[in-house]
């Protein structure tokens, strides 16, 4: 779990209290996953197949890392796919959970083309 601390009283208005929120690991994972559903193209592969994007994150404390499965749009660089991803993920997690982002990998695992994407993405 991810232990983000609250604002000491001194920076804090006279009615906040310090203390210590805790954010739980699938919170932490579900927004990493999110951001890079944005940012690279949703895939869904049906019953048997594997969605994507589909992300793990390893959390402890107040550090994270992340690692990312996601799909691409034909003609675009993959490099520039996992470049975009990385930093949605890091720069979500930083912002909305508060936590300190040490690494994120990304693994383009598919490409589709760019009318099958218009079609799969409502």
């Amino acid at each position: 779990m991810a232990d983000v601390l609250a604002p000491s009283a001194s920076s804090a208005p006279a009615y906040a209290v310090g203390g210590r929120v805790t954010i739980a690991d699938r919170v932490v994972a579900r927004v990493a996953r999110r951001a890079a559903e944005r940012a690279s193209t949703p895939v869904r592969r049906g019953p048997v197949g594997t969605d994507l994007p589909h992300v793990d994150v390893e959390v402890a404390g107040r550090r994270v890392r992340v690692a990312a499965r996601v799909a691409g749009t034909w003609p675009e660089p993959a490099a520039d796919v996992a470049s975009r991803v990385a930093g949605a993920v890091r720069g979500e997690l930083e912002e909305l959970v508060g936590v300190r982002v040490d690494d994120v990998l990304v693994t383009v695992e598919a490409v589709v083309a760019a009318a099958e994407a218009r079609r799969r993405v409502s």
